[in-house]
């Protein structure tokens, strides 16, 4: 092997380890006005783009999740994706599976489990109002989405202890599960 092939490899293993250890609060300072754009805001980040945690998320000022842990899977870097496995989560609310972004855009899920009272779910989506209570599980075998539209969705969602609270006592209204599945005419 020729001396400047081995400065090359040397430099490349040299820049991607430094990139890795490359503290999340930098990075985050990088993306922080197009995350502020989208309503997403990260509190108290600490570790590395490799490995780290964030104490809290929130979309358009909701918490979302708190206490969430990520790992980089660098390994599918050399498949073109970069690829987390996220776990963490607290008051009710637990995240674990793997996200991963390919060059396209294209945002997956895959092997993701969440589970959250239903209230904060829709709080997060800008339905806070509405009076109903339940525990949420998704269980997601895959979830693809790209320009902000989902392409393909497998997995099981469940909605436990559903309760609709407009009066003084809540009716309860059952378990209800949903199977999402990719067909011929779309999801």
């Amino acid at each position: 092997m020729k001396r400047r092939h081995l400065i090359f490899i040397g430099l490349a293993v040299f820049l991607l380890t430094a990139l890795l250890q490359w503290p999340a609060t930098r990075l985050h300072g990088l993306f922080a006005t197009g995350l502020v754009q989208s309503g997403v805001q990260f509190q108290s980040l600490s570790g590395t783009l490799s490995s780290g945690r964030v104490a809290q998320v929130s979309i358009r000022g909701q918490a979302v999740v708190r206490d969430l842990g990520w790992t980089l899977q660098a390994w599918r870097l050399l498949l073109g994706r970069a690829s987390m496995h996220l776990n963490g989560g607290s008051d009710g609310t637990l995240i674990d599976g793997t996200a991963y972004v390919v060059p396209s855009g294209t945002l997956t899920l895959a092997d993701f489990q969440i589970s959250a009272a239903l209230k904060s779910v829709l709080a997060a989506v800008g339905q806070a109002n509405l009076p109903v209570e339940g525990q949420l599980v998704a269980d997601v075998d895959t979830f693809k989405l790209r320009r902000g539209w989902p392409t393909r969705a497998e997995g099981l969602v469940t909605v436990r202890g559903l309760g609709w609270k407009l009066g003084r006592e809540p009716v309860l209204l059952g378990d209800y599960e949903a199977a999402i599945e990719n067909e011929t005419a779309g999801i």
